[in-house]
């Protein structure tokens, strides 16, 4: 009897050992899981940065980033550093503050301060952006009980086409918001009630319309909170929830009362009812964005159909823009409705706003929506779940529906990929590299007057006196690229400029012409069609870096011809005129090129299939829509050594000053011979004496 007792005990023991050495076991295998999931979560995020570095830095240094908004922020940080203001530029033409209340960006400062420079910024803004995505991790991993679930949905947020957009426009605070806000959402639904309050202070130091999604935090939580509510039964979620609406409405008014101050203390305080309506305006003009946003508000609570109104506006854009954020998650965020009032009230904003900036992709306003959309997605999968009871079923369900929304966010990416990349190459070239060259001619460190270009603001932004299309003092430096379409292209002037200036006089391009005509500015370097001028300078040009172009059939104008595909030419496409067709006065002419004052050749190549005495063309370099001729030559068949062979022949032409509507043409076509254009080639020889 007593064996049998020990027995019983030993049999006992032996069983909690096994139980215990299971649980051990167990814990030990999702601890592995978790740092395994863990180092491919920093991966994900570092692949992600180093990516979207290269990107972004590759944008910047072949000049396809902009004044508006990474001049903007380069300048203000630069001048908050070395001039003792607060975030002032010389394109808002005052602090950046009275356009938008961002304290975030005192976050960046001390990133700044170590390297002085736009490039700071782009990689600041990567890596913030890719940070986002570990807080995604970790709050998805606890609603679905998986590491695996909860790399995905970062691969997702890392995947996702609107966030590259968003990241690969400029640099703005906007950034931070998918950071605060998954944080600020995975501690409230955790109920650490006060890391969950840091952060959306911090999150709504991003901007004064974050307060949209503090309000729509806190709604979601009353109705997720709802049946506590009917039996007014108050918890914690209630009174947190409470809290953030009150916040939020809070914050709102106070930061329409910082922009107001700003306003006023840059000296604005007349162009402004309510101290906002400037954005308001812009955003929302065609609902009298005048009256600021109380204005806006007003108009439709007294004119309730204008929502609808709103909504169809440019219906096509914003059907685009809706189905590229919600489509690559297979719309999932709608199936939990508590979850839908979380990104609501920001999607109503920009979906009624009638500035297209507002509801394209390609913009930073979907940083304000990706945390939200991505968080009521994991609410509306758990809703999935919740119609099966077996554990195993609900686990295939979940990798199914992971493994669609993978698929989805992958289309989406293919089709939205050309737009988003807006032709941004994948490397830096020889003449950008001479861009750069040309640009640190300018002494930036003496704090030059440099007036430029929107596409060339970012480089020359770390100077006080560095404007973008309208100076307010004298002008030491004029740097622009003929051949870009921002040299023609402007906004009109901004109302704080206008304020106090009074409209501009001429456009920034008619200004230069101007400046350079009067002989006041001497070239001081060349780099292709990016010229430098330098006031008072009188000396040879001290850098060059030669204009070149190449013409074919598709920038050229002609008219009756024959398209003729041809493996002998140079572009395997070629014009022909048929003596068939009998005389023209035009073959080709155009392609009204912008081209740097200098010593230039052009070469046509040509050919014709039957030897001929007779004239047979006429060749000429005119500018001016042909009011001026610069070089011509007529062409008999005695020019041409070969029939069936192509020929080349030079015109030799020189420009004083930049010309603006160059044309090679050929005219006066007889009917002796068959006549062919493969491509038209344009060197410059020598830089302007």
């Amino acid at each position: 009897m007593e064996n049998q007792e020990n027995k019983g005990t030993n049999d006992g023991k032996f069983k909690n050992a096994v139980s215990r050495l299971g649980r051990i076991f167990d814990w030990t295998y999702l601890k592995l899981a978790c740092i395994k999931a863990e180092v491919l979560l920093l991966v994900c995020v570092v692949l992600y940065a180093v990516i979207m570095c290269y990107l972004t830095l590759v944008k910047y240094y072949t000049f396809r980033t902009t004044a508006w908004d990474l001049g903007v922020f380069s300048q203000s940080f630069y001048t908050t550093l070395n001039f003792k203001t607060l975030f002032y530029n010389n394109l808002e033409l005052g602090s950046h503050f009275h356009v938008h209340f961002s304290p975030t960006l005192f976050l960046c400062l001390p990133f700044y301060a170590i390297y002085q420079s736009p490039v700071t910024l782009l990689v600041v803004q990567a890596i913030v952006v890719a940070l986002g995505g570990v807080p995604l991790y970790y709050l998805a991993r606890k609603e679905f009980g998986s590491p695996a679930h909860g790399i995905v949905f970062t691969a997702l947020y890392l995947l996702y086409p609107a966030l590259h957009g968003a990241n690969l426009f400029d640099f703005h605070p906007e950034a931070f918001v998918p950071l605060f806000g998954f944080t600020a959402i995975y501690f409230f639904r955790n109920e650490k009630w006060g890391k969950y309050l840091v952060f959306l202070l911090l999150l709504l130091m991003v901007k004064e319309d974050m307060a949209l999604v503090a309000i729509g935090i806190g709604f979601y939580g009353l109705l997720n909170n709802a049946k506590s509510l009917l039996k007014k039964r108050f918890n914690k979620a209630i009174t947190a929830s409470l809290l953030t609406i009150l916040i939020g409405v809070a914050w709102l008014f106070f930061a329409f009362f910082m922009v107001s101050y700003f306003v006023r203390l840059d000296g604005y305080g007349s162009l402004w009812d309510y101290g906002y309506s400037h954005h308001t305006e812009n955003a929302y003009g065609e609902t009298e964005g005048k009256g600021g946003p109380l204005g806006v508000l007003s108009h439709i609570i007294s004119n309730p159909m204008e929502v609808i109104t709103q909504l169809s506006y440019l219906p096509s854009q914003k059907l685009i823009f809706f189905a590229t954020l919600f489509l690559p998650l297979c719309m999932f965020a709608f199936l939990d409705i508590p979850s839908v009032l979380l990104f609501l009230p920001t999607l109503l904003e920009f979906m009624l706003a009638s500035n297209p900036h507002y509801f394209a992709i390609k913009f930073q306003y979907t940083f304000q929506l990706t945390p939200t959309i991505f968080v009521a997605t994991v609410s509306g999968l758990r809703k999935i779940l919740t119609m099966y009871d077996e554990k195993p079923v609900k686990k295939r369900v979940l990798t199914r529906v992971s493994f669609i929304m993978l698929v989805g966010t992958l289309i989406t990416l293919l089709f939205t990929t050309p737009m988003l990349m807006q032709n941004v190459p994948l490397a830096v070239s020889e003449k950008d590299n001479a861009r750069q060259t040309l640009i640190s001619l300018v002494p930036l460190a003496d704090n030059p007057h440099v007036l430029t270009q929107n596409d060339y603001f970012p480089q020359v932004s770390n100077s006080n006196y560095s404007y973008a299309y309208w100076n307010t003092s004298n002008v030491d430096y004029i740097l622009i690229d003929i051949c870009s379409p921002w040299f023609k292209y402007q906004d009109p002037a901004p109302d704080e400029y206008v304020a106090i200036y009074g409209e501009p006089k001429m456009r920034f391009d008619e200004f230069v012409r101007n400046c350079v005509e009067s002989g006041e500015f001497g070239l001081l370097a060349q780099a292709e069609s990016l010229l430098l001028y330098k006031k008072g300078y009188e000396g040879n040009v001290s850098f060059y870096f030669p204009y070149a172009r190449s013409i074919d059939w598709q920038t050229l104008y002609f008219s009756n011809i024959t398209f003729v595909n041809d493996p002998t030419s140079i572009s395997q496409r070629v014009l022909l005129h048929r003596a068939s067709d009998g005389l023209i006065q035009t073959f080709w002419y155009g392609p009204y090129l912008e081209v740097p004052q200098g010593e230039y050749e052009v070469k046509f190549m040509l050919k014709i299939t039957n030897s001929t005495d007779r004239d047979i063309l006429s060749l000429d370099v005119v500018k001016d829509f042909g009011e001026k001729t610069l070089a011509k030559s007529v062409l008999t068949g005695g020019n041409f050594s070969k029939v069936n062979a192509w020929q080349e022949f030079t015109l030799s032409f020189k420009l004083d000053k930049p010309a603006f509507t160059v044309e090679f043409r050929g005219t006066d076509v007889s009917n002796a011979t068959d006549v062919y254009l493969d491509c038209i080639t344009l060197n410059q020889v020598a830089p302007s004496a």
